[in-house]
């Protein structure tokens, strides 16, 4: 390592450092356990309906991706979402070289369950990411400019398909993402009602290991497919 290699890795550190509040090792410790789990297979627990608001516990995961508040407001004319987190930071460091070509880096997203079989097949999502691309260099940049914006449409098949990235997103206090899909932005947000099931989740891939959080918390297993309420985290 040369030094202006090893002074830039020192000021990256820092930056995490500051920006996360931990250190790459207690990442590790906290997300150790953890694995990727979107796949269409998997069940989960979704929350009755699309209206109102819903509380998530805090302090079990890293502040950016730990869900606090979350509200879900749906007219004729468009989907009004805010995701509040414990804090997010000023700066976030993406496509650090631990993370392979085409991977998932960050993400905060909502999932609205669109035929109620409690799984992502046939969901429709709204979700900031941030993916690694191939020959990206890592770089640092707050969260509204450095991800990307989308609608997404999953399939029966595990394939998912962009509709649309015609997103409103604010930052509202350093807590909380504000964004607005209008219902005219494609023709299947029409089929989002108040009365569909949704749930909420975040992902951070830090390369050795994924940190994720969910509302509601609950996974459901093969053997146990009837949809549960979560009032709490586990």
């Amino acid at each position: 390592m040369t030094y202006k290699s090893m002074l830039s890795t020192i000021l990256l550190l820092n930056i995490y450092t500051q920006a996360y509040g931990i250190g790459l090792n207690d990442s590790m410790l906290i997300c150790l356990s953890s694995s990727h789990l979107k796949t269409i297979g998997q069940k989960y627990s979704y929350a009755q309906n699309s209206k109102g608001s819903y509380q998530d516990v805090t302090g079990d995961t890293l502040e950016f991706i730990d869900l606090s508040k979350m509200e879900v407001a749906i007219d004729d004319s468009k989907i009004s979402i805010e995701i509040s987190l414990t804090h997010i930071p000023d700066m976030l460091i993406y496509d650090r070289a631990d993370i392979s070509d085409n991977d998932i880096e960050y993400e905060w997203a909502i999932f609205f369950d669109i035929d109620e079989d409690n799984t992502p097949a046939n969901d429709i999502s709204i979700s900031l990411s941030s993916f690694k691309f191939k020959g990206e260099k890592v770089s640092i940049g707050n969260v509204k400019n450095f991800t990307q914006r989308n609608v997404w449409l999953f399939g029966s098949d595990g394939s998912s398909t962009s509709l649309t990235d015609r997103i409103d997103v604010t930052v509202v206090d350093r807590t909380t993402f504000s964004l607005i899909v209008g219902k005219g932005s494609h023709k299947a947000s029409e089929k989002i009602t108040e009365q569909t099931p949704v749930r909420f989740s975040t992902l951070y891939n830090f390369g050795r290991g994924v940190c994720e959080d969910f509302y509601p918390d609950i996974r459901i297993s093969e053997k146990n497919s009837k949809m549960q309420k979560n009032t709490s985290n586990e």
